[in-house]
């Protein structure tokens, strides 16, 4: 049985046996990463101090990475917290040393304070991408670890429009995705798409039992939405205004605006 596991916004590789190989956008802003970790004081809590120049530009390498190599993204961060584990269990560093993900956290801390919170959880989504719902099932998730059973939806589409993600997506692509209806109980709400409605999607990978991060599944934005934006008639509905561009935009200002503010490459 495959295991679906999300961790954050994206997959996390839970082999630490596997190599990962990681592309250069991922390795560019890792050098960066550990250059600001070089140059940091261990404090409790853990607090990085870096300027607005610092913060836009790891955030800027931070979009590139997550945009272009999700999966390879998140088994770094995975292999770094292993390599941490092992060397505190072989006494090599005390277990006060903060994991690689803590000072990484750290990081994005200060970069949401230049940015805001709604900035940093946006660039780290990999995929935005407009589809026009074809079908919709509803199915059990059997997680055999816990011996438990969880409602899922798998929904699909065909990409009309991609915003983020064309190294992944094409025009026409038929997807699919998913989502377990318990993610959105403490937002209150439960995600729904209509076959035939066009909607903007945010998506993101999971990792599945083999190690394989290639799984789609409706991001979590936390918002009022339920990450549920529907477009009818050109014109794009996102109660609350998480994205800072309207509740109610005509979709091309929304697109302009969107790209204008998180599209950083």
């Amino acid at each position: 049985m495959k295991i679906f596991i999300l961790v954050g916004a994206l997959c996390l590789s839970v082999y630490p046996q596997q190599n990962t190989s990681c592309s250069k956008y991922v390795e560019d802003f890792f050098e960066s990463v550990d250059i600001v970790i070089g140059n940091s004081e261990i404090t409790t809590p853990l607090y990085i101090n870096i300027d607005s120049t610092q913060a836009t530009k790891i955030a800027v390498k931070m979009y590139s990475a997550v945009a272009n190599d999700p999966a390879g993204y998140y088994q770094y961060i995975s292999m770094k917290n292993n390599e941490w584990q092992e060397n505190v269990l072989n006494t090599k560093v005390p277990v006060t040393t903060p994991k690689y993900g803590v000072y990484l956290a750290a990081i994005e801390k200060a970069i949401a304070k230049y940015k805001g919170e709604a900035f940093l959880r946006l660039i780290k989504i990999p995929y935005y991408v407009k589809v026009i719902i074809t079908g919709k099932e509803d199915k059990l998730f059997k997680d055999a670890s816990d011996n438990i059973s969880l409602p899922e939806v798998i929904v699909k589409g065909k990409v009309t429009e991609i915003i983020k993600g064309a190294s992944k997506f094409a025009f026409n692509d038929e997807i699919s995705f998913f989502y377990l209806r318990h993610w959105y109980q403490q937002a209150g709400c439960t995600p729904d798409f209509e076959i035939g409605k066009t909607y903007f999607v945010p998506l993101i990978l999971t990792v599945e039992e083999d190690g394989i991060c290639d799984k789609l599944a409706l991001a979590l934005i936390n918002d009022s939405s339920c990450s549920v934006y529907n477009i009818k008639d050109d014109i794009i509905n996102t109660p609350g205004d998480y994205f800072g561009t309207g509740e109610t935009t005509s979709w091309e200002k929304f697109k302009n605006m969107f790209i204008q503010k998180y599209k950083l490459q």
